[in-house]
């Protein structure tokens, strides 16, 4: 099987470095897709943009596409199957093809990328492309990747194709769900993984931190002694609080959820298994409503305010600031660090109206967690390993604690976690059963935790 002379390459960079000996990547691929009446593809990852990319309508109808990608966790799986599905109508409406779509099923995790051509009639060598780019736009357009050509039959690439086509199932006999986990990433993919937000609402605004303002910072300071300065945030005396400047209800503190009965703490975030999702969303957006009122009300009565009115209260407020510079023989702020400050504060008053009177910042700032599902880093090692072992170190130290929950208690018992068990004990039992050949019904989780 000849192996062309010529790499394909992604990168536009590449490209410039030696044009005769690499070829661009998603140009050789979409000429030769077209020419071919058989197309296999294969790949991890994908995006709906690049197949109908690769696929255009008007060009040749009739083909054979078998599409073969990974399945997507539990959480994800019905979007999935619901994008490829219209990907497949699509394409044979308006194409007229024949289309499979693969989603490999029973294969630990599908890593492969490989695009096979071949002719139905004589007189054209089939052609693979292997290597490294997904068949997605970032593997084509934005990543640097590489694909190799080969020209000819080779049986052993066939055989892997039968391979993976006996270990996937066509979406038209999917369902939207799989019960059962049969590895320790499927059953740790099938959750969501939730944390606290880390972007919270600004109410304040600290006009004299640059240092241009060091020594009108240094003189309020004494000449304040313990008093604060006017419109000033209870937590700092120099830091200037919008609802104070502006006669707004002021922020009251929410009361936390506790998600914790249905979580594992990782590294990167609580893992909520995708059963008790339902319930944590139910408590999360219960805690928030309260919370939602009230940032909408306060968006509310800052629409009120007019520009008028907002100026007339920064102006107040420099007034106080020269007031007690005055007092240290200190001279006013400069026309220059007055307009600074009005514009800090005005950029405030801005950002927070916009936050404020849109629902879906409301939303999310009112939420106490933030839950998304498990990402799909599990081809890099070093993040697999990171997340299973920080998933472990909790699970065990739950286990000893004075009253594991009753989510805790089940994990105990399904993966046989001893008492004495360190992490690592943890992970090998855990990873033993699935090796064993037992599998975990995803709905099997204990009610009423």
């Amino acid at each position: 099987m000849p192996l062309d002379d010529f790499i394909l390459v992604s990168s536009d960079q590449a490209l410039k470095v030696d044009g005769k000996n690499f070829r661009r990547a998603r140009d050789f691929l979409f000429k030769n897709i077209q020419s071919y009446s058989n197309v296999d593809v294969v790949s991890p990852y994908y995006s709906t943009d690049f197949i109908e990319e690769a696929f255009p309508a008007g060009a040749l109808s009739g083909q054979c596409l078998r599409l073969i990608f990974a399945a997507a966790p539990t959480v994800r799986r019905a979007e999935q199957l619901c994008d490829l599905r219209k990907i497949k109508g699509r394409l044979m409406a308006e194409r007229r093809c024949q289309i499979e779509i693969y989603l490999t099923t029973s294969i630990q995790f599908l890593h492969s990328k490989l695009v096979a051509l071949r002719s139905g009639g004589k007189g054209k060598p089939r052609r693979y492309f292997i290597g490294s780019a997904n068949f997605s736009s970032n593997g084509y357009y934005n990543n640097d990747e590489i694909m190799l050509s080969l020209r000819g039959y080779n049986a052993s690439v066939e055989s892997y194709l039968n391979y993976l086509i006996a270990h996937s199932e066509e979406i038209s006999d999917l369902k939207n769900t799989q019960e059962r986990a049969h590895t320790w990433r499927e059953f740790l993919r099938n959750a969501y993984l939730y944390y606290r937000p880390t972007h919270q609402l600004s109410y304040t605004v600290d006009c004299f931190a640059n240092d241009e303002f060091k020594i009108v910072r240094e003189t309020l300071s004494r000449a304040l002694g313990g008093e604060r300065l006017l419109y000033s945030d209870d937590t700092n005396r120099l830091t200037l609080s919008i609802p104070l400047l502006l006669e707004l209800d002021s922020e009251q503190s929410s009361k936390r959820t506790s998600v914790n009965p249905y979580a594992v703490e990782t590294d990167y975030g609580l893992w909520v298994p995708q059963f008790y999702v339902r319930s944590v969303e139910e408590r999360v957006e219960r805690a928030a409503e309260p919370r939602k009122k009230r940032l909408a009300q306060q968006g509310q009565q800052l629409s009120s305010k007019t520009g008028d009115f907002i100026n007339e209260r920064i102006q107040a407020f420099i007034r106080a600031v020269n007031q007690r510079l005055v007092t240290q023989n200190h001279g006013r702020l400069s026309l220059r660090q007055a307009a600074t400050v009005t514009q800090m504060i005005a950029r405030r008053i801005d950002g927070l109206r916009r936050t404020l009177t849109r629902e879906d910042t409301i939303e999310r700032h009112a939420r106490s967690w933030i839950g998304a599902p498990v990402a799909d880093f599990w081809e890099d090692q070093a993040s697999s390993n990171e997340f299973f072992d920080s998933f472990c170190e909790d699970l065990v130290y739950k286990i000893n604690a004075q009253k594991p929950s009753v989510m805790i208690n089940h994990l105990k018992q399904v993966f046989e976690v001893k008492d004495t068990d360190d992490a690592s004990a943890c992970r090998r039992r855990i990873e033993s059963y699935f090796r064993d050949g037992w599998e975990y019904d995803q709905n099997n989780w204990p009610p009423g935790v």
